[in-house]
C-alpha cells in the first residue's frame, strides 16, 4: 500500500518500480494506491512504468480534506501523509495483512522476509525513528513531540488490520489530531500515540532512513539496506538535495515512464552545480543574493522609470 498525490506521481512510480524489480519471484505484486487528484491517464502511466506482469494496481480514491482540513503537517509534506491513517476502511477484511510504504523510497531487497513477519498481538511492525533518542532529551525544541515508551518512524509499516481494528487505531489517531492539530509530526505522532505498547521494533534494514550525504550503496552487501527511506526535505531526485544517493535513484526513475529527458538533465546538472557553488563560497552566494535581489526588484525599478519617464 502506498499513497500519493499528483504532484508526487514520479516518485510513486519509481518506488513501485523499484519494489518490483527487487521482488521479481512474487510476480505479480499486488499494489494499492490512496491517492488525491491522480488521473487515470497518470494511473496508467505508473502502472507502464513496471515490467510488464510484474504488479497490479488497485486505486483508491480520497479526499484528503474530509478528514486532514484542520491538520497542520510538516511544510514540505502532503496532506496525502493523514491517508494512511485511514487503512482499514480502503481495504476490504480478506486482506489480513498489508506494508505500507511512503513514497520517497527505493526498495533494494526481497521483501517477503519482512512480510512473513508474525506481528503476533501487535498492531503493526515498524522502525525506530532517530527521533526516539532526541525526545528523550528534549532536542530540537520537540517538547511538544508525544512522550511514548519508544518512537518510530512511519514511513514504513508493516500492519495488522485486524489487530489495528479492534485497538480502534485510526479512531484514536484522529481523535489525537483534533486535540492537537499542530503536533510538530502530525500522523506520525498520533500513531505513536495509538500504538504505544502495541508495536513490534523491527530491524532498522526495513526503514534506514537516510541523509542526503549517506549512502544507501555498500559495499559488502550484507550492510546493504533493503528499504531507503530518504526522510528529509532534500530528496534525491531535487538538485539542491546535492544528495550522494542522486545517481542511485535516477537509475531507477530512468526505466520508469517518468525518466528525465535530456533538456532536463541538463537544467538539472547546471542546478546541482550552482548550489556546490553556493555552499562552498560565500563570495559567489553573496553575488547570488544580490542577484536575486536586484532581479526581483528590476520590475519595480522599470514601472518607476516609466512613470517618471510620463
Amino acid at each position: 500500500m502506498l499513497a500519493a498525490d499528483s504532484a508526487y506521481a514520479m516518485p510513486l512510480a519509481t518506488t513501485i518500480r523499484s519494489v518490483a524489480e527487487a521482488n521479481a519471484s512474487a510476480w505479480p505484486l499486488e499494489i494499492h494506491v490512496i491517492h488525491d487528484g491522480i488521473d487515470s491517464a497518470t494511473q496508467q502511466r505508473i502502472f507502464d512504468s513496471s515490467p510488464r506482469g510484474s504488479v497490479t494496481i488497485d486505486w483508491h480514491a480520497i479526499d484528503v480534506s474530509l478528514f486532514a482540513s484542520d491538520y497542520v503537517p510538516l511544510p514540505y509534506i502532503s496532506r496525502m501523509t493523514f491517508s494512511r491513517l485511514v487503512l482499514p476502511s480502503v481495504l476490504t477484511e480478506r486482506v489480513g495483512k498489508v506494508l505500507y510504504l511512503d513514497s520517497d523510497i527505493l526498495v533494494l531487497g526481497d521483501l517477503s522476509p519482512l512480510c512473513d513477519i508474525d506481528l503476533s498481538d501487535a498492531v503493526i511492525g515498524a522502525v525506530l525513528d532517530p527521533l526516539d533518542a532526541e525526545v528523550k532529551r528534549n532536542k530540537r525544541g520537540l517538547e511538544k513531540v508525544p512522550r511514548v515508551g519508544h518512537y518510530f518512524n512511519a514511513g514504513v509499516l508493516l500492519v495488522d488490520l485486524g489487530n489495528w481494528r479492534n485497538a480502534q487505531v485510526t479512531e484514536k489517531t484522529l481523535n489525537y489530531l483534533d486535540r492537537f492539530p499542530k503536533s510538530p509530526f502530525s500522523d506520525q505522532d498520533a500513531l505513536n500515540v495509538a500504538c504505544d505498547g502495541l508495536w513490534k521494533q523491527l530491524d532498522s534494514k526495513w526503514n534506514f532512513q537516510c541523509e542526503p550525504h549517506e549512502s544507501i550503496v555498500s559495499a559488502v552487501d550484507a550492510g546493504r539496506p533493503a528499504i531507503a527511506h530518504f526522510v528529509t526535505k532534500s530528496k534525491p531526485w531535487k538538485p539542491s538535495s546535492m544528495s550522494v544517493n542522486a545517481a542511485r535513484y535516477d537509475a531507477v526513475r530512468a526505466r520508469t515512464r517518468f525518466a528525465r529527458s535530456m533538456p532536463e538533465i541538463a537544467r538539472e546538472e547546471i542546478a546541482t552545480l550552482a548550489h556546490k557553488l553556493l555552499k562552498r563560497s560565500s563570495l559567489v552566494r553573496s553575488a547570488w543574493s544580490l542577484a536575486k535581489s536586484f532581479r526581483n526588484a528590476r520590475p519595480a525599478m522599470i514601472a518607476q522609470s516609466r512613470t517618471e519617464d510620463k
